[in-house]
């Protein structure tokens, strides 16, 4: 059995109760709601963590060893060549993928620390697929600290991900930090504006194309989900809906993945399963798996883009 499988969310035989055995792996899949997808390029099913899906290809991270750009449809792969520092001792704490349409380019972004040193100023390093190239560029300013084990978000040709300004003030400052593929700078973008400071973020996604926030509602009770309706223009935030928490019964978090044609919306829930919550009947199913442990999802189209020829590494 292979670790990597494709989903069709929008069919109902993709799902099943909620009060379905986790750990019945072997339930049957004749109607196409699992589909093996193979491996990449590496034989191994250990260590295996997605960095990110754009135009249908995906990016993996091996055992903190190699990254891995895959474009399952077409079933071609290559291995990026290794970064400049030292995997053996690194701290990836927050990482990415995407594409930047105004100069063609797919790119990958680290940040890493010596492992236990956390104070240690971070490193930055960028992947050109179009150079196939490793370069570090310049880090985060003006005290901006990028939440720890993020993957980067994709829109608009940036990546972006939940941050905190690391200042004096006993009250800390909350926002999204954003990088330009294009330029590869910095910014800042600000959270909604009704925000109590101290209310916590579930997760950074992006939602029917525009960044998301989800963060809890009294007293966990509920959590809300907001969206930026207006890329980079901090009063187009808007709470699209409430969804109470009794039913997801969730220890540590939750994801929202994304909206489907129904109008239900798709959550991680502990990085153990994904479920789709019907809003008006406030009803739950759940995604079938093949995990009894965790799971990692990208959302994904098929395309025909292939990695090895936007550049010049061969594939493997």
């Amino acid at each position: 059995m292979y670790p990597f499988h494709s989903l069709d969310y929008e069919s109902p035989s993709t799902y099943k109760d909620v009060n379905d055995d986790d750990n019945n792996s072997d339930e049957d899949d004749d109607d196409g709601a699992i589909v093996d997808l193979g491996f990449p390029s590496r034989q191994t099913e250990e260590g295996i963590e997605i960095v990110g899906s754009y135009n249908g290809m995906i990016c993996l991270l091996y055992l903190l060893d190699c990254f891995v750009l895959w474009n399952p449809t077409i079933k071609d792969s290559i291995e990026l060549p290794t970064p400049h520092f030292s995997i053996s001792y690194i701290d990836f704490y927050f990482k990415g993928f995407g594409y930047n349409s105004s100069i063609d380019d797919y790119k990958v972004v680290i940040a890493s620390r010596e492992e236990g040193n956390p104070n240690v100023q971070s490193t930055v390093e960028l992947f050109s697929l179009k150079q196939s190239s490793w370069k570090v560029i310049g880090g985060l300013q003006n005290g901006l600290v990028i939440e720890a084990e993020q993957l980067g978000t994709c829109l608009n040709g940036d990546l972006h991900w939940l941050a905190r300004c690391d200042t004096t003030s006993p009250i800390e400052k909350r926002l999204i930090a954003s990088l330009d593929l294009g330029t590869e700078e910095f910014s800042e973008i600000s959270i909604p504006d009704c925000y109590d400071r101290s209310l916590f973020f579930h997760a950074l996604g992006m939602i029917n194309g525009c960044l998301s926030l989800l963060a809890d509602e009294r007293d966990w009770r509920e959590v809300g989900l907001w969206v930026m309706k207006e890329y980079g223009v901090r009063g187009s935030w808007t709470k699209l809906v409430i969804l109470p928490t009794e039913n997801l019964l969730f220890r540590d978090y939750l994801v929202p993945v994304c909206f489907t044609k129904a109008g239900d919306i798709l959550i991680d829930v502990d990085g153990r399963r994904v479920v789709r919550y019907n809003l008006e009947q406030k009803t739950i199913k759940k995604l079938k798996t093949r995990s009894v442990h965790f799971i990692d999802w990208v959302l994904y189209d098929e395309s025909l883009i292939s990695p090895s020829s936007h550049n010049r590494i061969s594939s493997v």
